[in-house]
């Protein structure tokens, strides 16, 4: 859980402070370790296996130069991709889909059937997102907007997640800010959701 801004800090900032804040949260927060490891999980969950993706091995090759002498032969080390039975699986999405149809499989079950329908027509169908997002990043948003309720994944993309503040009292979510961007060299917007 991102902790390096609290809500108490949003508190203690003037209002006129809080703008550059927004930029250094959201800035700090996509540096973050936590960061790392949801994009991390994001390509693991697209069968992106980044650990075999990665194997290599530094093989020494021995370079012969047209020089003549003691120095004549330099030795250098070369990268060369790990050959072997590796294979990148897709096992963490079947692992997560798995245990979150297990969890959420029929749905919310209320008593009064009139209460169901209170919550939104796509309730079960948001319930059933925030669930694998959560599943796979640890931690995923919901927000009440009006008659339904809006998922705020806390990793999106390298570009777009959302973050919250944290109320260092309670360690109950305070402020929430949602941010997006389509490209680097674009604008980032922000959506901010206080108590």
């Amino acid at each position: 859980m991102y902790t390096a801004h609290t809500y108490q800090d949003w508190e203690a900032a003037a209002e006129t402070d809080r703008r550059k804040m927004l930029l250094e949260i959201v800035s700090k927060y996509k540096g973050s370790e936590e960061f790392a490891l949801m994009l991390a999980a994001n390509e693991y969950f697209r069968g992106n296996n980044v650990e075999v993706g990665s194997k290599v091995l530094l093989k020494p090759v021995a370079v012969s130069t047209t020089e003549k002498g003691p120095g004549a032969i330099r030795k250098r080390t070369e990268l060369t991709q790990i050959v072997g039975n590796r294979v990148r699986s897709n096992f963490l999405f079947r692992f997560v889909t798995q245990e979150n149809q297990y969890l959420l499989g029929n749905g919310v079950t209320l008593d009064e059937s009139a209460d169901k329908s209170k919550l939104g027509a796509a309730f079960d169908k948001m319930l059933e997102q925030a669930g694998e997002r959560a599943l796979l990043h640890g931690v995923c948003w919901l927000y009440w907007n009006n008659d339904h309720v809006e998922v705020l994944p806390a990793c999106v993309d390298a570009l777009s997640g959302c973050v919250a503040l944290l109320d260092e009292r309670t360690s109950e979510p305070a402020v929430v800010v949602q941010f997006w961007q389509l490209d680097n060299q674009r604008p980032l917007y922000l959506r901010l959701f206080e108590l």
